[in-house]
Order: structure tokens, then sequence, then C-alpha cells
């Protein structure tokens, strides 16, 4: 799994929580008193900006631990 660090750990936190949040307002479960139309739209926006957080947190990071295995590697 490897070493995770704290802006990592937030990032994909807020990453969960916004995508939640997303779901909870496409669902209703909020009771928001606006256009069905514009709920789903929010809901949309939300769910699709945790779905962006999380992926290029994940290829983030990836990158780093390509880059250190590179390194790693050339300084043997």
């Amino acid at each position: 799994m490897g070493h995770f660090s704290v802006s990592n750990l937030i990032a994909y936190l807020v990453a969960i929580v916004t995508g939640g949040l997303g779901i909870a307002v496409a669902a209703n479960l909020l009771s928001l008193n606006v256009q069905p139309t514009a709920r789903y739209v929010f809901g949309a926006v939300l769910i699709l900006m945790g779905v962006y957080r999380f992926l290029i947190t994940f290829m983030k990071a990836n990158a780093a631990r390509e880059r250190k295995r590179i390194f790693d590697d050339d300084h043997e």
C-alpha cells in the first residue's frame, strides 16, 4: 500500500464527502426547496467533482511513486 501523506488523506476524504453530498442532493435526502432539475444538476456536479478529485489525487500519488521508484533505481 505504501506511505500516505496527510494531504492525500485529506484529498481523498474531500472527494468522498463531495461525492456523498452530491448523491444526497440528487436523491433529495437533504429536502432542499429547489426545482428538481436544479437539484439533479447540482447533485451531478458535486458527484463529478468528487470523482475528479479522487482521480486526480490517485494519479498524482501514482506519478510520485513512479518518480521515486525510477529515482531509487537510478541511484543504486
